[in-house]
């Protein structure tokens, strides 16, 4: 396959190895987070999506492989392979399930909806307060 041939030429080692780190990767991280969402009270759906939008973050991992290749330039090289693929794989696999655990946890368009139910609170004091102006005009020509 393709994906294994490449990891395996990234890595130095076999296809496995990049995949168990991105799974291990992946699993901890998603589970710490919604363990510590439950311990903290959070609903479950809300602790488990946002474990999940920890999944797409290279920065930090690109960062930590320039020192590690300055730090050991033998080991580097191993490393800088085995962590870029797996920082490719994230930032593939990365926006598609931030925006599943968004829709999950019930964010998604939140936003959106709160500016619309302002705006339509807005419009509907706007059309209240113009209805009182135009009886207060009419109460005053009456009188």
């Amino acid at each position: 396959m393709m994906t294994d041939q490449v990891l395996k030429g990234m890595a130095g080692q076999s296809p496995r190895l990049p995949a168990v780190y991105v799974l291990a990767r992946t699993l901890t991280g998603t589970a710490t987070v919604y363990g510590c969402g439950l311990a903290f009270g959070r609903p479950h759906k809300q602790a488990l999506s946002t474990g999940l939008l920890l999944v797409p973050k290279a920065g930090l991992a690109i960062g930590l492989v320039q020192t590690t290749s300055a730090l050991m330039p033998v080991l580097g090289a191993q490393v800088s392979a085995l962590v870029l693929a797996a920082v490719a794989v994230f930032e593939t696999i990365g926006p598609p399930i931030a925006a599943k655990a968004l829709r999950l946890s019930g964010d998604a368009g939140r936003a959106r909806r709160e500016a619309e139910a302002e705006a339509e609170a807005s419009a509907s004091a706007s059309a209240a307060a113009a209805a009182a102006a135009a009886t207060a005009t009419a109460a005053a020509a009456a009188y």
